[in-house]
């Protein structure tokens, strides 16, 4: 099972203290992860927002036709 971090920045400082030791290819490797993991938080947050507008937008519609339909089943007479 994958270990992944806890807080946002931990590859970061994993990062920097192995950079700090010396171990360059251990500050590549957790580097590397780190942003990767941003990357793919990047995407599923963009898809989350087309996904919200998409379904906004489709229930708007939705809704308007609806209204649009109940106004052409019982017109509303106006004053008498």
């Amino acid at each position: 099972m994958a270990d992944f971090p806890q807080n946002k920045g931990a590859d970061l400082e994993n990062s920097r203290d192995r950079k700090v030791l010396g171990d360059y290819s251990g500050a590549l490797s957790y580097g590397s992860t780190a942003k990767y993991l941003n990357i793919t938080a990047l995407v599923i947050n963009i898809f989350l927002i087309f996904l919200f507008i998409a379904l906004l937008a489709t229930g708007t519609i939705a809704m308007a036709n609806i209204f649009h339909q109940q106004k052409e089943h019982y017109p509303f007479p106006g004053p008498t």
